[in-house]
């Protein structure tokens, strides 16, 4: 009996070390476990409810992982259950609107020889001379895409701060067009803190600006018929700023994201500005502070104060995507022609000349930034937050982030790019890690990359 027992202990004991061996092996052979540990860990400490990484090269997408839920345990305001973070959950982009939405619009037409990145935007053909006041006669289209317009961070005060007069702010019942019109003649009527191009400043009403030059752009070349505008837009026939946005958001709709989903060859159902109802349970859930109430919950709303009060519709945020749609778009700038299999689409979305124009730093000495995007150049720290994508990323990399915790990069000399989306701001945007988690993932990303080229000369 003993001995029976003796051997009984024996066979676990190896079958055991069996199993921990193969589960060591595996490991090994998995290079993007460590990646993978990264998101997962942002998901542990609470850096964020939930995540989606994207990973891909030439051949299409080489990782892709998702981590959490929707919200840490709380059942989100549009949604039955608190689900599990997928390919389908949409992401507010926040600032990633600068690139994927009006960076995009804008480089479009420039391809297309419909706008000068040298034209004023006081100009006629542009916003006019109403915009030259308080010193902006100068600024050009390429000023503000370099945020060196002359222009402060935000307006002052903020759209959304109940002083600058909206109705309803800072949180209105539902959105709506209502106080656009407002919020253009104070960017009209907006003085500059330095003369164009005289030094850098990240500024969102730079990009504002973009907006309504690419609305004017399109509406006056006829570039998208009236019967394409959003159904709230007839409501403010007589507004100049609606107008204008109505005509950037339906091009961005109708045209640009067409031409990114014939490019990789992926459907992008959510990939714009104001998601449909029916898409808002699918939404990662963020927050906003909104009168007398801390931290109150959205989904499928933009978090930005200031792109609320323009209906959720700016230059500089408010556009919902899902982590294959923004790594659709990053595929089509890296590889033109290729799919997001890897494989021929037989189209592009914008030629080589085109990305090289808008992504390639202008300006080191000035700052990291291409036109729309930034750049990952050590040599000049933007603040710090150039440098996001990680270390091992090289210089020409050309990237952006999101306050809501996203983040796209692209590595022309890696030849690889990474999507990751997060709603750091749940349950509050006070949240820390994020900036590590960044820098880690871009790291741990370009290692495993390398040590697979490596493997393959080898």
């Amino acid at each position: 009996m003993r001995k029976a027992a003796t051997m009984v202990v024996w066979w676990a004991a190896v079958w055991w070390l069996a199993v921990v061996r193969h589960g060591a092996s595996a490991a090994a052979d998995d290079p993007w476990a460590g990646v993978r540990k990264i998101v997962d860990g942002g998901v542990s400490s609470r850096v964020y409810p939930g995540a989606a990484a994207i990973v891909g090269t030439k051949n299409g997408i080489v990782f892709e992982h998702y981590a959490g839920r929707q919200t840490y345990g709380e059942v989100p305001p549009h949604s039955t259950t608190n689900q599990e973070v997928g390919e389908d959950t949409i992401f507010d982009l926040a600032s990633l609107s600068k690139v994927v939405a009006t960076t995009s619009v804008v480089a479009q037409l420039y391809e297309n020889g419909l706008i000068d990145l040298g034209a004023r935007v006081a100009s006629a053909e542009l916003l006019g001379e109403g915009f030259a006041s308080g010193g902006k006669a100068g600024v050009t289209v390429e000023d503000c895409l370099l945020h060196q317009a002359g222009f402060p961070p935000d307006p002052s005060p903020n759209y959304w701060d109940p002083t600058f007069g909206c109705r309803g702010a800072p949180l209105p019942d539902s959105q709506s067009f209502a106080c656009s019109e407002r919020c253009y003649g104070s960017l009209l009527n907006q003085t500059l803190d330095a003369s164009p191009g005289e030094r850098y400043v990240y500024s969102d009403l730079s990009m504002i600006t973009m907006m309504f030059v690419a609305g004017k752009v399109v509406e006056s070349k006829g570039l998208v018929p009236e019967s394409s505008l959003l159904p709230e837009c007839s409501r403010f026939p007589n507004s100049v700023a609606v107008q204008l946005q109505c005509y950037f958001e339906a091009y961005l709709r109708t045209a640009v994201v067409p031409a990114i989903e014939l490019a990789s060859g992926h459907a992008a159902e959510v990939f714009g500005y104001r998601p449909r109802e029916e898409f808002w349970e699918l939404a990662s859930p963020t927050v906003t502070v909104a009168a007398s109430k801390l931290n109150v919950t959205l989904q499928g709303r933009v978090e930005d104060g200031n792109a609320e009060m323009l209906g959720g519709v700016s230059g500089h945020a408010g556009v919902f995507a899902t982590s294959r749609s923004v790594a659709a778009l990053a595929h089509s700038l890296l590889f033109p022609g290729l799919g997001l299999s890897g494989k021929p689409s037989g189209y592009t979305f914008l030629n080589k000349t085109t990305v090289e124009t808008f992504t390639t730093e202008r300006d080191h000495s000035i700052s990291s930034r291409a036109l729309g995007w930034n750049t990952n150049d050590p040599r000049t720290r933007d603040e710090g937050w150039n440098l996001s994508c990680g270390d091992l990323l090289s210089p020409q990399t050309f990237m952006h982030l999101g306050y809501t915790g996203t983040m796209v990069c692209c590595d022309p000399e890696g030849e690889f790019y990474t999507v990751l989306l997060t709603n750091r701001v749940y349950p509050t945007d006070q949240g820390n890690g994020i900036h590590d988690v960044r820098r880690s993932f871009g790291d741990a990303v370009a290692r495993v990359i390398r040590a697979g080229r490596e493997e393959a000369i080898l």
